[in-house]
């Protein structure tokens, strides 16, 4: 799919910061848990699975950004 950059007030790649959201990997009690935050630090939800935190952020209108 080709981006069209000639729609009058498109926003460019890649999204504005406010509309960030990063997913950072945590282990808990052994296990893996991928914590959703904010991009001025906020913890928005946290997930079991890293597919399942992605589709949340889709959905929530978020670009998920991970963080290693």
């Amino acid at each position: 799919m080709m981006r069209d950059d000639s729609v009058i007030g498109a926003e460019p790649y890649p999204a504005s910061e406010d509309k960030m959201a990063y997913i950072k990997r945590h282990i808990v009690s052994g296990a893996p848990v991928f914590t959703v935050y904010s991009s001025s630090g906020d913890e928005l939800a946290s997930f079991d699975d890293l597919e399942v935190a992605v589709g949340v952020t889709l959905q929530n209108n978020l670009v998920p950004v991970s963080v290693h």
